[in-house]
């Protein structure tokens, strides 16, 4: 549940993001606008961007919460490298509410490495090896 909560947060951080109507265009779009393309088109394009990469980061937070939640050991591994990433760009982008959500999905996959638990994810590679 914490890793879709994360997820959750994700997306609400991400579209109100991309919804900030006192946004900018975006400086890696300078070259664009000297080449005279409007900056109403590269906040649209921008926008998209953002609404884009934040549908696909909650997609993959609410997928690997699903099959973390079926027993998947290398879900669990996928999602140690996604929340690394989010932290990663999360503190290079001082996106706090993006490293407040990897936070949140990391105490999530914490949990999922307990004893008590890991013997939950060996049962289930038991079940699929065995089937």
């Amino acid at each position: 549940m914490l890793i879709f909560a994360a997820g959750v947060m994700v997306l609400v951080a991400g579209f109100r993001a991309a919804m900030d109507p006192g946004r900018g265009v975006p400086e890696a779009t300078a070259q664009l606008l000297e080449l005279g393309v409007p900056a109403d088109t590269l906040l649209v394009l921008a926008r998209v961007a953002d609404v884009a990469m934040t549908a696909v980061t909650f997609g993959a937070y609410f997928f690997l919460a699903s099959v973390i939640r079926d027993g998947r050991n290398w879900a669990r591994v996928c999602c140690a490298a996604l929340v690394a990433a989010a932290l990663f760009f999360g503190v290079m982008n001082h996106a706090e509410q993006h490293v407040a959500a990897a936070l949140i999905a990391g105490t999530g996959l914490a949990l999922s490495f307990l004893p008590g638990t890991a013997r939950y994810f060996a049962r289930a590679r038991v079940r699929t090896v065995g089937s």
